[in-house]
């Protein structure tokens, strides 16, 4: 299951992710929307395979790109 996050904000997006991943890291809410590699990183610490935040500009293209990952069904 993914969650698309396209119409959300990345805050929407990543309490949408936590909610689906069951409390699994990152564990701390975002509250910055600047700070959301920060997030990414901590998340790809439980999924080694996903896309490097470090890659991307826009945090849609990285929730894309992850939403695609094989964790994820893609």
């Amino acid at each position: 299951m993914t969650i698309n996050p396209q119409g959300m904000t990345v805050i929407e997006w990543t309490d949408a992710m936590a909610f689906l991943l069951n409390g699994s890291p990152p564990t701390q809410k975002l509250l910055d929307p600047t700070d959301w590699k920060t997030w990414g990183r901590s998340l790809l610490q439980t999924l080694p395979d996903g896309p490097n935040v470090d890659e991307f500009e826009d945090w849609r293209e990285w929730a894309m790109r992850l939403n695609s990952t094989e964790e994820f069904g893609g």
